[in-house]
């Protein structure tokens, strides 16, 4: 019940995994990447000048692993983008140990791919997660 009840509170990016995990995204232009593709790339504006839809899939602090089962939840639920824009930097090859944010996948932790994202969260340091 409690699960069921953060899932519906306005808290960090609580809303956007609901739409990942719940389906019908199905974004033509696809933006996955860490802080710098969620807050560099505004997909309001990617539409308005490509005529194509657009999802921000950006999460903060993530290195390439973490993206790339990101992406792999976005497709269990959502057609595959015609396009991917991956924001790559120097920070997307290591490994980070200051994981934060992942708190707010927890509820969805009953997602084989979720579970696999907070694995790696803690395995690499992330050690904040509840319970």
């Amino acid at each position: 019940m409690i699960q069921e009840g953060i899932k519906t509170a306005n808290y960090r990016e609580i809303t956007k995994w609901n739409e990942v995990i719940q389906g019908g995204i199905d974004a033509e232009i696809l933006v996955l990447g860490s802080s710098r593709a969620l807050v560099h790339f505004d997909c309001e504006y990617i539409e308005k000048v490509t005529g194509k839809t657009c999802y921000n899939l950006g999460f903060d602090g993530t290195s390439i692993p973490l993206q790339k089962l990101m992406f792999d939840l976005y497709l269990s639920k959502n057609q595959a983008p015609e396009s991917l824009i991956w924001s790559l930097d120097f920070h997307s090859f290591t490994n980070n140990s200051d994981y934060y944010g992942f708190d707010q996948l927890v509820p969805y932790q009953d997602n084989e791919i979720i579970q696999k994202i907070l694995d790696i969260a803690a395995e690499y340091g992330f050690d904040e997660l509840p319970g």
